[in-house]
């Protein structure tokens, strides 16, 4: 089982892998920078030991093209909406962008499963 510590130093190292690669910075790709750091941060807080552990953040879905991150709770949708905002800014994602999902149901059930925060299998 993880500890907090343990899941602390998790999202810290991811965050310091996206602030050494540089936020939005992708060799003349800025977009796929923001996504690599969208997704950086999200594998960093996935870490947990108990369900208590885990929540379900809504998120923006124009960039990843998802409602919903299963995160543990150091990382909050703000966090998510910084990296988002600055993708707009760059004019990412065409005229269409991609398929949004306003109105959408959050799911809530959420479960530590493997070490990882997960959508809870039996809630499908």
């Amino acid at each position: 089982m993880k500890t907090n510590n343990q899941i602390l130093l998790r999202l810290l190292g991811a965050l310091l892998v996206a602030a050494l690669l540089g936020v939005g910075c992708d060799d003349g790709d800025p977009c796929g920078g923001y996504e690599a750091d969208y997704e950086a941060l999200v594998a960093g807080a996935q870490a947990c030991s108990v369900a208590a552990d885990c929540q379900v953040l809504q998120v923006d879905c124009q960039m990843m093209d998802r409602c919903s991150e299963y995160v543990n709770l150091s990382l909050t949708a703000a966090d998510l909406d910084r990296l988002t905002d600055a993708w707009k800014e760059m004019e990412c994602g065409g005229a269409g962008g991609h398929s949004c999902c306003d109105g959408a149901d959050l799911p809530s059930a959420v479960v530590c499963l493997d070490g990882q925060c997960a959508m809870d299998p039996d809630s499908e």
